[in-house]
């Protein structure tokens, strides 16, 4: 994990995690693509058979907010047609609009972190992983790069 868990293009996997002690599940993610800054829903997670959507997010705008599009202001931060996560692409974890002022957002952050209280079990919880992202196949592009897993 040190290096980024990679999770490649219209892949999933799973990850069988410890018991998990705490009530919240904390992910940090992004997309590596080195050209666009943009976001898309590309991100589905299931923990233990339940997807871990905006009912269970904790701190996470409903909208994310792109005042430089010429073509929307903004997207909904969760597409509930795929059940998945808008995720930055990004060369590394900071955000900033160097790379264009076209996706630049200011309420978006590459930590995610969910209730998981109630979908705890005492060993073998499953986290899936689905990275629906395909317009860059075959390519080492568009990878889901997780920097961290962790409960508390």
């Amino acid at each position: 994990m040190r290096d980024g868990f990679r999770v490649a293009q219209d892949s999933a996997v799973t990850l069988v995690l410890p018991e998990l002690t705490g009530d919240t599940l904390e992910l940090r993610v992004r997309v590596d693509y080195r050209g666009e800054n943009g976001i898309l829903p590309v991100m589905k997670l299931t923990l233990n058979d339940t997807v871990l959507g905006p009912e269970r997010a904790i701190d996470r705008p409903a909208q994310i907010h792109t005042p430089n599009h010429d073509g929307y202001p903004s997207l909904d931060a969760f597409d509930t047609r795929k059940g998945a996560w808008r995720v930055k692409y990004d060369e590394d974890f900071e955000l900033s609009p160097d790379t264009g002022q076209k996706y630049f957002t200011q309420d978006y952050d590459p930590l995610f972190r969910f209730r998981i209280g109630d979908l705890r079990r005492d060993a073998g919880n499953r986290l899936r992983i689905d990275n629906l992202e395909t317009r860059f196949r075959p390519s080492d592009q568009g990878v889901l790069v997780l920097g961290y897993v962790h409960s508390e």
